[in-house]
């Protein structure tokens, strides 16, 4: 065996009849190994699904906190300036619904995201998807006759709840969750609860 010199002129052993020992060589489009069917790793290397599942849960759970810290601190703010400070919040307007609660008598201040649909002013019975309906949607139903204020300006409105399989609901969906950046249908995604849409009609 005697060496010859190849590529950048380092010596490499060669057979007698001149040719080269074969070397491995690992193809740039073999790494990283991909996934098998079932979502492994060949070699013990890490599920691809798995890891980015986990991730993209731990990362929705960390908004959902965020989102919940800042909506608690805006319903604070709005509430204590009766309307004056908060009326957008992310990008959305906010009223503030004044009820009385249907088994205690008491009143009732809830900050929500509204949009509009000509005249009347709409409202989404979501809770974020809980199963359970929010609060102030049975006290609206107890006594749909309440207030409510856009920003500072407070007047008396009708509520009149429109669920689905009524004729307006499709068109109003739309309009709502268009105008929450299509958070209602990823809520609507979480529970078989029919989430209502609730118009507020200004009272003369």
């Amino acid at each position: 065996m005697h060496y010859q010199t190849i590529g950048l002129g380092l010596p490499t052993a060669a057979h007698a009849d001149g040719r080269s020992p074969s070397r491995r060589r690992t193809s740039a489009a073999s790494w990283p190994p991909r996934p098998r069917g079932d979502g492994t790793h060949p070699a013990g290397g890490p599920s691809a699904n798995g890891c980015d599942s986990a991730r993209l849960s731990d990362m929705s759970a960390l908004t959902d906190q965020i989102l919940g810290q800042v909506l608690r601190v805006h319903d604070a703010i709005y509430k204590g300036t009766n309307g004056w400070i908060g009326h957008r919040t992310l990008g959305v307007p906010s009223l503030l619904l004044h009820t009385v609660g249907a088994k205690t008598g008491k009143q009732r201040t809830t900050s929500l995201s509204y949009a509009r649909d000509g005249e009347g002013y709409l409202v989404v019975a979501s809770k974020s998807g809980d199963p359970r309906a929010p609060g102030w949607y049975h006290n609206l139903k107890a006594n749909p006759d309440v207030e409510i204020n856009v920003g500072p300006k407070r007047f008396p409105v009708t509520a009149r709840p429109v669920l689905p399989g009524d004729s307006d609901y499709d068109r109003l969906w739309q309009i709502v969750n268009r105008n929450n950046f299509n958070r209602y249908e990823g809520y609507q995604k979480k529970t078989t609860r029919p989430i209502p849409v609730v118009v507020l009609t200004p009272r003369s």
